[in-house]
């Protein structure tokens, strides 16, 4: 699975939320294929999902023409942070959430 992936589970972990416990993930692999991020962006919505989660601009963008009620939480960096999940906490109060985490030097 993508580093995207196991950050986000990692970070929601961390917070004490466990997967199938207290949230369910359904993940689907697009490869980055805009029109197959339409397509999972439309079915999602259409089960209910919320948030979404998309990684780069171009799959939050393609996210955002597809649906229109979903909340999108998108993060501009590969391994989602605790500030991550709390955007995505906090994502019913807006229809797109940016999140970020400060880049560090090595």
């Amino acid at each position: 699975m993508h580093v995207w992936v196991e950050g986000l589970r990692q970070g929601l972990q961390e917070l004490g939320l466990e997967e199938g416990k207290q949230l369910v993930l359904d993940i689907r692999e697009t490869n980055y294929d805009l029109k197959a991020v339409e397509a999972a962006a439309r079915d999602l919505e259409r089960a209910h999902v919320d948030p979404l989660y998309t990684v780069t601009t171009s799959v939050t963008t393609a996210a955002k023409r597809a649906t229109v009620r979903v909340p999108i939480v998108s993060s501009d960096r590969c391994a989602p942070s605790r500030s991550c999940v709390e955007g995505c906490r906090r994502s019913n109060r807006a229809r797109w959430t940016l999140t970020s985490r400060p880049r560090t030097r090595s």
